[in-house]
């Protein structure tokens, strides 16, 4: 399985990261079936190294702190909707 990032986010560096996805029912089921499996972190079709997926959580854009949505959009450089559903994924990285 693999997770894809449009570009090295500070993030990926760390032990222990999150990602905000958009929320539809098919990418819920898909993470929750994959909850403590394996996935491949790419970028730009190389690989970037290897993660597991610890968490899928559910949450609006506005429940979210903004703390948190800076951190996550690496201070605003990936856009997010101003409403709707998202996932919050957590990962640990094993290389």
């Amino acid at each position: 399985m693999k997770i894809k990032f449009s570009h090295e986010y500070p993030k990926l560096k760390a032990p222990v990261f999150t990602t905000i996805r958009r929320w539809t029912p098919e990418k819920e089921r898909y993470y929750r079936a994959a909850k403590h499996q394996m996935f491949i972190i790419e970028i730009n079709g190389e690989c970037f190294g290897e993660v597991i997926l610890c968490s899928v959580d559910i949450s609006s854009v506005s429940e979210l702190h903004r703390d948190f949505l800076s951190y996550d959009t690496n201070e605003g450089q990936y856009k997010l909707p101003k409403s709707g559903k998202m996932l919050v994924l957590t990962f640990y990285k094993v290389s």
